[in-house]
């Protein structure tokens, strides 16, 4: 069963992998990784650019595409292959906390869910993150804090945030000690696994800090991201409520599915009263994964931070655990209750209950399933481009048949254009107002070809009194279209006024 949730996981994963474009965050990421492939003589160091996240994950792609090349399969491929060990991982630590059969829900949990689907076939780095967190969380409830510090400092290399999941990877290797655990031997664990954590993140730091030294960079990757991230202030009482239901929205993808999100929810709620009554390691690791996406969860909500879909990526396999372990209770308390009532019922009664039983994961498939094949069709609202960036490619191919000498001005698709257009085939000009636009056609538009591209959200109405001011018309030459046959990017050639 474990083996087939991976070949189910690995054919959700792929069918679509390649249908959507680049998200700008994704596109800025496979520049990097663009950069870092094409060696020393154009930016081996990533030499003068603005990183806001330790380069590992950078370096990973950048291996994929020194061996694939640079298409898009390339760039997500580690993150494919990330995302399915994830699942693997899910189902290990599953079975050594909770259980086999709490291993296996768990895995098909991971896999089903349309928020583990869409971020498998991206560039971000979370899910990269998440597989580290996994790993160091399976080599802790094993014991083995020494290799556990060394995924921790991996997560590490990989994004800021990992450092919100040590407390909960280390905790949860202290829940697994063999009973009964003393609180002296508890303690001797925390130590073993907390300080050499700590030692590589500070080997980890001085690595990238040489890192930025050696490259000459404008702003220190810590720096940059902590500007980029760190919120200063609470959230204000208005903004409560809507970050609220921000958090809600992403959430209910974790299931696709209202009722059995909410299902779910109950579920969960009574498995935690449960364990109340419990002195197991079990019904701690319940309380202790509970705890844990309640604190992460309320942390971004009254915290002013960025409410970006890929950040609540890590919780998914930790809830997916929660649902492994409360499917093993209720399947446990089904069972229970089949043989109480085996001599009670009469023959047809106990045929009618051995098909209810039959019937409810068969009900459950039945409403989880059209979810799962929206995620996998990208109809899914998290993840990353589900069409607005649909078209770039092909207005990048109509780019490199223009004139080598002719300027192309864009305010709008910068960080896409420096993938899809990555050798620069014409000069490119980022203006920043209508104004700078104006002014510098009308110095350069008498001597070289120059364009314009305007994505499908600007209007080119908004821009053509101020070039006509500036002696210039708009005229087409290409438009690149979405998946639905609107218009996604037009181009235009910016001709002198008669």
């Amino acid at each position: 069963m474990a083996i087939a949730a991976l070949l189910v996981a690995t054919q959700l994963n792929t069918a679509h992998l390649l249908e959507n474009r680049f998200h700008p965050d994704e596109a800025l990421y496979a520049t990097f990784a663009r950069t870092i492939a094409s060696g020393p003589g154009r930016g081996l160091l990533l030499s003068h650019m603005l990183v806001d996240k330790p380069p590992l994950a950078f370096y990973l792609d950048a291996a994929s595409v020194a061996v694939f090349g640079s298409s898009e399969f390339a760039l997500r491929l580690p993150t494919l292959l990330a995302s399915l060990v994830g699942v693997a991982l899910v189902y290990a630590i599953g079975r050594r906390v909770f259980g086999r059969t709490a291993g296996l829900a768990a895995a098909w949990a991971m896999t089903l869910s349309p928020f583990a689907i869409q971020f498998s076939i991206t560039v971000f780095v979370d899910p990269l993150l998440t597989t580290w967190v996994l790993l160091a969380i399976l080599l802790l409830v094993r014991q083995r804090p020494g290799w556990a510090a060394l995924a921790l400092a991996l997560a590490w290399a990989t994004k800021q945030t990992a450092l919100l999941f040590f407390p909960l990877a280390i905790l949860l290797g202290v829940v697994r000690l063999p009973a009964p655990a003393q609180t002296r031997a508890a303690l001797n664990f925390f130590l073993r696994a907390a300080l050499p954590a700590l030692a590589g993140v500070i080997l980890v730091t001085a690595l990238v800090v040489a890192w930025d030294q050696r490259r000459g960079a404008p702003i220190g990757t810590y720096q940059q991201g902590y500007g980029d991230n760190i919120a200063t202030r609470l959230a204000q009482p208005g903004e409560l409520g809507p970050r609220a239901d921000a958090i809600a929205g992403m959430l209910r993808q974790f299931t696709g599915n209202d009722w059995v999100s909410a299902a779910l929810l109950a579920g969960l709620a009574a498995l935690l009263l449960f364990d109340l009554g419990q002195r197991s390691q079990r019904a701690w690791a319940d309380w202790l994964l509970a705890a844990y996406v309640l604190l992460y969860l309320g942390g971004y909500w009254i915290v002013s931070l960025n409410l970006f879909d890929r950040y609540f990526l890590p919780l998914v396999p930790l809830l997916a655990l929660l649902v492994g372990r409360l499917a093993d209770r209720a399947g446990a308390a089904l069972a229970g209750l089949s043989q109480r009532l085996e001599f009670r019922l009469a023959p047809r009664a106990r045929r009618a209950w051995a098909w209810a039983l039959l019937a409810a994961p068969l009900v459950l498939l039945a409403a989880i399933v059209p979810a799962v094949a929206a995620a996998n069709y990208s109809f899914s609202p998290i993840g990353g481009d589900h069409g607005a960036y649909d078209g770039i490619d092909d207005a990048a191919r109509f780019i490199r048949t223009l004139p080598r000498n002719s300027v192309l001005y864009d305010r709008w698709l910068t960080w896409e254009f420096d993938y899809y257009l990555f050798d620069r085939p014409v000069e490119m000009f980022y203006f920043r107002d209508v104004e700078v636009l104006a002014r510098n056609v009308a110095m350069r538009g008498r001597r070289r070809p120059c364009y314009l591209v305007v994505p499908w959200w600007v209007q080119d109405t908004s821009l053509r009194p101020d070039l006509a001011s500036a002696g210039y018309n708009l005229s087409l030459v290409h438009q690149s279209l979405r998946r639905d046959g609107a218009v996604s990017i037009a181009l235009y050639r910016l001709d002198p006024a008669k």
